[in-house]
């Protein structure tokens, strides 16, 4: 797993355990606000929201978040150096500010590639680094196989690709080196499901997150609580790499 993973990049420093909070704050780039936003169609059903910060003459940038459904967050924003880059951002089908929030019928990887382009050339970007973690990484590389020549680059960390292996690692296989925590996990799962974790843990947070059980801002963090949930099955092409091969760190971007 990487230092910066999905959760710690959404729940705040003050959940990152240690010191990591000091070490992550230093690295990243002061807080920025978007200089526009707004709510893109992409079909009957879904609509996205989206955002801009940094530089608007600047080199163009795209955050793909994690998950899926894990939405961007205000920390998103900071990876990147906002004198030299136009930083763009999206909340990817039924995620964060996105409607219908939860939502998973025509919610492929297929179309969510699709959606970025349609982000593209909504902004009138001719060409833009890629940037994903997580599940975010995947989505990049599904972009890129269907939109080579809309990327000038790319940079992956923290790559899962949703294969059902890493599935497998992620709900069980853990637990051989995190047992108390994987005991603590399976907790909460009543015994007839623990033969299925995943889909025993969906049901319930998906109920919250399309009928809410707060009002807002709460419901933001409940929101954020359930976005792991969202596995879907990326491109057949993917292949996993295993978990001892992953790169633990990221690096610092400025030009």
């Amino acid at each position: 797993m990487n230092t910066l993973d999905d959760t710690s990049e959404q729940a705040g420093p003050a959940s990152l355990p240690g010191n990591t909070d000091n070490m992550v704050e230093r690295m990243l780039f002061p807080a920025i606000v978007p200089y526009r936003s707004g709510m893109l169609p992409v079909d009957s059903l879904h609509t996205l929201y989206w955002e801009e910060c940094g530089n608007p003459a600047g080199e163009p940038v795209l955050f793909l978040h994690g998950g899926p459904g894990g939405g961007v967050s205000p920390r998103h924003r900071r990876f990147f150096d906002p004198a030299h880059y136009r930083i763009v951002l999206f909340d990817q089908r039924g995620a964060g500010q996105s409607t219908p929030v939860g939502e998973v019928r025509d919610n492929t990887t297929h179309l969510l590639a699709d959606d970025i382009e349609r982000l593209r050339d909504m902004l009138g970007i001719e060409r833009w680094l890629v940037f994903g973690g997580s599940w975010g990484a995947t989505l990049a590389l599904a972009y890129g196989e269907r939109h080579p020549e809309r990327c000038s680059g790319f940079i992956l960390r923290g790559v899962f690709l949703c294969t059902q292996e890493e599935i497998d690692w992620f709900m069980t296989g853990m637990g051989k080196f995190f047992p108390e925590a994987h005991a603590a996990f399976l907790a909460e799962v009543l015994p007839s499901g623990r033969g299925d974790v995943l889909n025993a843990y969906a049901e319930p947070c998906l109920a919250t997150m399309r009928q809410p059980c707060c009002a807002p801002p709460a419901h933001g963090a409940c929101m954020k609580a359930a976005a792991p949930i969202f596995i879907r099955t990326p491109m057949p092409q993917a292949t996993a790499m295993p978990p001892a091969s992953r790169s633990p760190g990221w690096k610092r971007i400025t030009s």
